[in-house]
């Protein structure tokens, strides 16, 4: 009897991704990543009492920028003092951001005047003692022209495109080790 030895079958070689996909896979991830980033810190915002809002003129400048994210806090008008940067709504809906340069007024209402750093003229807001206004907390310079570009549909479809670039990446990779 002779001894053949036994054969064995050669794994089946592994397929390497190509770099277009490795590629695509890397940059749909951190597309995702910045996604979901920017969602949570959203999140984050909001469940401790902060709004952000791109502020959008120059009347604030230097202290404001055209573009900056503005971060504020709903805060009593009683706190309010000379020198802060408030956000007052209007009648329109439309808020206005400005310092705060005269605070008046014994009774329910406070005559509040504000004028942006940039402007020669100010405006008088006439506000309920019990009332709260938009108090600015701070600012990232620029980012809010990243918001701003993040609102339109196309931010949106590079999203769904990426998730579904991942997903049959992630599918892909299965379906080929079996």
């Amino acid at each position: 009897m002779t001894g053949a030895a036994p054969t064995v079958a050669a794994a089946p070689a592994r397929r390497r991704p190509g770099a277009g996909s490795v590629i695509a896979r890397v940059l749909s991830s951190m597309l995702l990543l910045g996604a979901t980033m920017a969602l949570v810190a959203v999140a984050a915002a909001a469940a401790v009492g902060v709004r952000v809002r791109v502020e959008q003129t120059g009347s604030m400048a230097p202290a404001l920028k055209p573009g900056d994210l503005v971060l504020m806090r709903s805060t009593p008008l009683e706190q309010i003092r000379i020198g802060d940067i408030i956000g007052v709504r209007q009648e329109s809906g439309r808020v206005i951001v400005h310092r705060v340069e005269r605070l008046a007024g014994a009774g329910a209402f406070v005559r509040v005047h504000t004028k942006g750093d940039a402007n020669p003229t100010g405006e008088d807001w006439t506000i309920a003692r019990a009332d709260q206004v938009a108090l600015v907390k701070g600012r990232v310079p620029a980012l809010g022209n990243v918001v701003d570009a993040a609102k339109g549909p196309g931010i949106a479809i590079a999203v769904i495109v990426a998730a579904l670039l991942l997903a049959g990446s992630a599918l892909r990779a299965v379906w080929t080790r079996t």
